[in-house]
């Protein structure tokens, strides 16, 4: 018998201020999930939030480890919007 673990992919979207990333910290910590933002990691880098390539190319790392945080049964949540 096989069995197969899951991992759920939690979606946070919203306009810029309106508790995207509160009410995500308090879905990932009720869902014991990891959790993605690309504004926080550009502020981490010292980045322009606004720099849409740098943007474009955080944002494919964070589905990339979604992808593969979800196929070992991990759920995860990324907010999008900006």
């Amino acid at each position: 018998m096989t069995s197969t673990i899951r991992g759920r992919l939690i979606i946070v979207c919203g306009q810029p201020a309106s508790g995207k990333t509160t009410d995500r910290r308090n879905l990932a910590t009720e869902n014991g999930a990891v959790r993605y933002c690309p504004d926080e990691w550009l502020a981490d880098l010292g980045a322009n939030l606004w720099d849409e390539q740098l943007r474009e190319k955080v944002e494919a790392l964070q589905w990339k480890q979604t992808k593969e945080l979800l196929a070992v049964g991990v759920t995860t949540i990324i907010e999008l919007g900006t």
